[in-house]
């Protein structure tokens, strides 16, 4: 039977086809489920880091000769590293007054000259501190008043110091002023009359002392007039004593003023206190309105008192009793809690009590205030222009509305606003001109705070004539010419203004009167005795006494350990006496106080500059300039560093911004003069300069900056006559040609061998085998090389050497002067100078360097500095100068061709083993 192959191939494929496919299905997961694959395990292989490849951005790779010129022994210099300009000396920060501004703001209003046009040297100002007060060569003494008995006969001086005598004794007149003590057992409630007479014990006044044993009567027959002694304690118990008890309901309202009257004294008398919570309590005992004043005094009553636990009480019953909708009641809690140190939940009560009244000024004044105290000045500055705005009006107001505007005045100072905090303190000595709130003294020192950084014309006057303001007598004219009531006294004008005014006599140049006047300041408020100690500290600093100035910002740094401005004085005398790390140290934790401290920040730029850590500086100077875009002098520091850095496109962006703010910025100017250098224009550099030199002729060359310009211009000149010559030696082995002279004869043998000069053998005599080149000498500027001292080398001296030598008529070489640096057979390095043919004590002499080990090379130098006869030489052994300043006469003066090479020297029988290699001469074109 014929059957054909092509069905039965049909057949067989079809059938394999139908296998494979049924396998498949089975595998797809419809037949069960498929096996877990294993976890697969990875091998972790370490990669190099692509960046190490890359160059720096800005930075050029320089190579030793021009890839595209032809093959040369010489090339040009390295290009020469920049030089920094005579920059502008860094500033010092004039001290912070007690009403700011804050570390944000310091760099802004308190940069000042490190020495001062008023600094003079007053050395040993602070010995004494009873020293006589001299304001414009006027002697003031402190003013003790009048002690003697007998009243003077001038009509003025007797009113004053019966006005006087009247604020320490009880008095009555009769034919005159008796002044002593009231003994009646009511003092306070006497119902004088023939029957109820004066119970009096006068005393003398100078002493005190009763001029009789026993109380004398006076009866309205005999007293014209009499009165209590005129203190706070009197006037508030004869105030207390005109409101009965039970209180009368139409005494409500005058109670309570004469309560928050009372507290407003209570640092006078600790009487206040106790009557201010006893009235306050009469008055909720009437309280029918359900007024909220009374139970809001006692809880006052007890913060002061430090009865903290039963003010809080108070304020959580006056939120429960349905005064939960008063912004006055939020507020004040508010300000408990931050006393507790809640400020969470005060921040949450004084938002609260804005939501139930926005426009309340009591409100915003705390939370203003709260917001202040914490360092949020900023945001405080809001709150407190809106108190300000919405104060209350009443004429029993009037201490709210003086201590509104003087927090509205020390928050704008904090801020930097000086025109708008002037402003504000002087609104508060408006409503306070007669000081009968006892607040005036804190108003003049805000506007004597405050005039420095303000344009108004008032302002200035202020300033003018603020120096005296806390002094005694005539010298309080400052005050009377600000309408204040009274002279102020050293001891008597309050921390502020004692604080302020000593500034301000610190500022003219007063010296003395600033120092009485802060070291008062220091004793008026412990607490607060950083202020007057860190401006203790600058006035010590400007008057030449560097001790006493660390002294006190150490005495400052006690009182406030993490005070910025204090830190940065600690850094700024800390760099004056050359202790670096201290500074680095001071300044870094002012930092760490305020990372906006641009003065600290510009501080540790320069000094990390110095010491070549340029990414660091770089990242000081970035966060200055972020901070004040509009320095020029900054971004010219900036622009240095990054040149040093040889970060080009940087350093041109820094010194172009720095000359659109200040084209006539000398800094900056020289800054792209030496960045057209460094891009590789020297030309464009030389006429930059030469621009600065020009633009300087008026000033006859006593231009910092133009002689700057002229010695770098010379610099550069300089440095583009001179050329590198090298040989490498790599060339067919022989005898050294290529410029190189050979002196043998005495057993070594000089070959070129494997692409190294070899002196090596034994020496069949005593003297040098050596390879050398010549120069004339004013042409001559460095050689070094690279010396290998071999292993067969036994008893033999080698080394480098430059000598000015006369080969006679013989061929016999004359050294006529000549510089030597060997390694001895010991091998200790010794040096050799022949200052001139007659020097007969020229010796080899030992000299410290590294160490010159057998079989390894190093590098050895010569190299000349100055010109002609004022030249020197200085010798290094791998890299390390062991010889500096070496005068050569004979060298200097000679007319002959110096020669510089490398040799070796022994006795009969040594052995030289000594391989040069390398050799790079540096001289002029």
């Amino acid at each position: 039977m014929n059957v054909r192959k092509e069905p039965i191939v049909f057949v067989l494929v079809a059938a394999a086809l139908g296998y494979q496919g049924l396998a498949l299905y089975k595998d797809s997961g419809t037949a069960g489920r498929p096996p877990r694959p294993r976890a697969l395990d990875y091998e972790s292989v370490g990669l190099d880091d692509l960046s190490l490849v890359r160059p720096a951005a800005g930075r050029g790779i320089d190579f030793e000769r021009n890839l595209f010129a032809p093959p040369s022994a010489t090339s040009p210099l390295p290009p020469l590293s920049p030089e920094l300009p005579p920059l502008a000396a860094l500033p010092a920060l004039a001290p912070p007054t007690a009403f700011g501004p804050q570390p944000r703001w310091f760099s802004d209003l308190l940069r000042e000259p490190a020495s001062p046009e008023a600094a003079r040297q007053v050395p040993g100002l602070f010995d004494l501190r009873e020293a006589p007060v001299e304001v414009e060569g006027e002697v003031l003494e402190i003013a003790t008043g009048d002690d003697g008995a007998e009243l003077p006969d001038d009509p003025e001086a007797r009113a004053a110091r019966i006005a006087g005598l009247k604020q320490q004794y009880d008095w009555i007149y009769t034919n005159g002023y008796q002044f002593g003590r009231i003994l009646n057992e009511d003092r306070y409630r006497i119902d004088f009359s023939s029957e109820n007479p004066l119970q009096f014990t006068p005393v003398n006044p100078a002493t005190g002392v009763p001029l009789y044993p026993k109380p004398i009567e006076y009866g309205p027959d005999r007293v014209r007039e009499w009165g209590l002694v005129e203190s706070p304690l009197t006037g508030i118990e004869l105030g207390f004593a005109a409101f009965g008890d039970p209180l009368s309901s139409t005494r409500f309202n005058d109670a309570i003023r004469f309560a928050e009257e009372c507290l407003r004294l209570r640092n006078e008398t600790p009487r206040a206190l106790e009557v201010a919570e006893e009235l306050f309590r009469r008055a909720q005992a009437i309280n029918t309105q359900d007024d909220a004043g009374p139970r809001l005094g006692l809880a006052r009553c007890y913060e002061l008192g430090f009865r903290l636990e039963e003010a809080y009480r108070t304020y959580q019953s006056l939120l429960d009793d349905g005064f939960d909708t008063s912004a006055v009641v939020h507020s004040r809690f508010g300000s408990l809690l931050a006393k507790l140190r809640l400020d969470g939940d005060a921040e949450e009560s004084f938002r609260e009590g804005l939501r139930v009244e926005r426009a309340n000024w009591e409100g915003r004044w705390r939370y203003g205030r709260f917001l202040m105290e914490r360092g949020r000045a900023t945001e405080a500055v809001e709150h407190l222009t809106m108190a300000v705005q919405r104060e209350p009006k009443g004429a029993e107001d009037r201490i709210w509305r003086v201590r509104v505007r003087l927090d509205h005045g020390r928050v704008l100072l904090m801020t930097g606003d000086g025109d708008g905090a002037f402003q504000a303190f002087n609104s508060a000595l408006t409503a306070d001109i007669a000081n009968d709130l006892g607040l005036a003294d804190v108003c003049l020192a805000g506007l004597l705070s405050a005039a420095p950084y303000s344009d108004d014309p008032m302002a200035a006057a202020m300033a003018e004539m603020g120096a005296a303001a806390g002094l005694p007598g005539d010298a309080a004219a400052p005050g009377a010419a600000a309408g204040i009531g009274g002279q102020q006294g050293i001891a008597g004008g309050g921390f502020e203004l004692l604080v302020a005014s000593g500034l301000s006599a610190m500022g003219q140049g007063e010296f003395e009167a600033a120092a009485q006047l802060l070291q008062s300041a220091v004793d008026a408020d412990p607490f607060r005795s950083v202020v007057p100690l860190r401006a203790l500290s600058r006035l010590a600093e400007v008057s030449g006494n560097p001790e006493d100035a660390l002294a006190f910002a150490d005495r400052a740094l006690e009182a406030r350990p993490l005070d910025p401005w204090t830190l940065y004085q600690q850094g700024r005398l800390a760099e004056a006496a050359s202790d670096e790390p201290r500074a680095r140290e001071a300044y870094q934790a002012a930092l760490d106080q305020e990372l906006d401290f641009v003065a600290a920040l510009e501080r540790m730029a320069v000094l990390t500059n110095a010491s070549e850590e340029y990414a660091a500086a770089e990242r000081y100077y970035e966060r200055a300039v972020s901070l004040e875009p509009e320095n020029a002098e900054l971004w010219s520091r900036r622009g240095w560093n990054a040149l040093s850095a040889l970060d080009l496109a940087l350093a041109r962006t820094c010194f172009e911004r720095a000359r659109g703010l200040s084209a006539g910025l000398g800094t900056a100017r020289a800054g792209l003069a030496w960045w057209h250098y460094a891009s590789g224009d020297p030309a464009e550099a030389l006429t930059l300069f030469g621009e600065i030199v020009d633009d300087s002729r008026a000033t006859a060359g006593s231009d910092p900056l133009a002689l700057f310009a002229g010695d770098q211009s010379a610099r550069i000149q300089d440095h583009g006559s001179k050329e590198v010559f090298r040989d490498r030696f790599d060339r067919q082995d022989g005898a050294p040609q290529n410029g190189w002279t050979v002196q043998m004869g005495v057993g070594p043998e000089v070959v070129l061998r494997d692409g190294a000069i070899h002196i090596a053998g034994q020496h069949d005599r005593g003297g040098r085998s050596r390879a050398y080149r010549a120069l004339p000498p004013d042409r001559f500027i460095a050689f070094s090389c690279l010396v290998t001292v071999g292993p067969e080398a036994k008893g033999t001296r080698s080394g480098v050497f430059i000598a000015s030598e006369r080969t006679s008529s013989n061929g016999v070489d004359d050294i006529r002067s000549e510089v030597v640096l060997s390694r001895n057979r010991d091998g200790q390095l010794e040096v050799r100078v022949q200052r001139n043919a007659t020097d007969d004590e020229a010796a080899f002499a030992r000299v410290p360097g590294p160490e010159w080990p057998i079989g390894e090379p190093i590098r050895v130098s010569i190299e000349k500095t100055g010109e002609d006869l004022e030249s020197r030489y200085t010798l290094y052994v791998d890299g390390e100068p062991v010889a500096d300043g070496l005068e050569v006469s004979g060298m200097s003066a000679s007319r002959q061709n110096v020669r510089f090479g490398a040799f070796v020297e022994g006795e009969p029988g040594r052995r030289a083993d000594l391989t040069v290699d390398d050799v790079r001469v540096v001289r002029r074109k």
